[in-house]
């Protein structure tokens, strides 16, 4: 019976510890905000192409050739 409650305190345990440990959230949060960049970039796709042929375009023109 005193091996039971010892097994019974050990897993009660690890699912504690299990359940507190927040090394996994760190990791969500990085993909979620992932997410809402790739979500950003997408809706604002057109706007984002142009400013960036327009970067290219001036500099382009102060270099005068573009490799």
């Amino acid at each position: 019976m005193e091996a039971l409650h010892m097994l019974m305190m050990r897993v009660g345990l690890f699912f504690t510890a299990l359940w507190e440990d927040e090394d996994g959230s760190a990791v969500v949060e990085g993909l979620l905000v992932l997410c809402v960049l790739i979500a950003l970039a997408l809706i604002f796709r057109t706007q984002l192409m142009a400013l960036v042929n327009q970067i290219m375009n001036g500099i382009r023109n102060q270099t005068g050739t573009f490799y």
